[in-house]
C-alpha cells in the first residue's frame, strides 16, 4: 500500500497562477453595472457574516446559488436573471492589502463567530466604518446559521470592505481578459 499516512507529502510546488479567480453571484442587471462602473461599496448590506462589503467566492457553485438566491425576489423581472461575473484577481494586489483570513470555523472557533455575530447585529453606519473595515479583505467560511455556530460545508467567502480593495477590484475589472459573465441555467439551481 503506499498512501501511507506516514508517507512524504509531494514536494510543495507555488501557485502556478499569479491571478486567483473569484465569483460573485447576482442578478444580470447588477452584473452589468458592475462590468461598466465597477463595485460600489454603497450597494452592499448590513447584517452580513462579514459586514458591509463586496463578497466573492471561489466556489463557482457557489455564487450560482448565490445568484438564484438574489434573482428569485423578482424572477420575472427584465435584467433579474440569475447571473454569475467573474474576476480573475492578482494574488500580489491582494497580498498588499490588509486581510483578514479565519481557516476554520468549528464550534469553538470563537474569534471567527465572535466577529461573525458581532458583524450581523450591530448596524454602523456605512461611513463610520466597523469592524470589517478594519480590514480591506476577510476570507473565511460562510456562516449557514451563525446562532447555531454551523458553516456551510466546502464554501467560502472572500469579501472587500475598504475603498483599497474595491481599487483592486476595479483594476481587475478594467483588465481585458480578466472578467466575464454567465447567465446562470436553470437547471443550476
Amino acid at each position: 500500500m503506499t498512501d501511507n499516512i506516514l508517507s512524504p507529502a509531494p514536494k510543495w510546488e507555488p501557485p502556478r497562477r499569479d491571478l486567483v479567480r473569484l465569483w460573485h453571484g447576482c442578478r444580470r442587471v447588477d452584473a452589468e453595472s458592475i462590468l461598466s462602473r465597477g463595485v460600489d461599496l454603497t450597494f452592499s448590506r448590513d447584517a452580513t457574516d462579514f459586514g458591509r462589503g463586496f463578497y466573492t467566492t471561489t466556489v463557482k457553485r457557489q455564487s450560482t446559488f448565490w445568484a438564484w438566491e438574489r434573482s428569485a425576489r423578482r424572477a420575472s423581472a427584465t435584467g433579474f436573471a440569475p447571473t454569475v461575473l467573474w474576476i480573475d484577481l492578482d494574488r500580489r494586489a491582494m497580498a498588499s492589502l490588509d486581510m483578514l483570513a479565519f481557516g476554520d470555523a468549528h464550534v469553538d472557533a470563537q474569534d471567527y463567530w465572535s466577529f461573525v455575530q458581532h458583524c450581523r447585529t450591530v448596524r454602523i453606519p456605512q461611513h463610520h466604518g466597523g469592524p470589517s473595515r478594519l480590514y480591506d479583505i476577510v476570507i473565511g467560511p460562510v456562516a449557514g446559521f451563525w446562532r447555531q455556530r454551523l458553516v456551510i460545508p466546502a464554501c467560502d467567502q472572500v469579501s472587500f470592505h475598504t475603498q483599497s480593495a474595491v481599487d483592486c477590484l476595479n483594476h481587475a475589472i478594467q483588465t481585458p481578459g480578466r472578467v466575464g459573465m454567465e447567465r446562470v441555467a436553470n437547471d443550476a439551481a
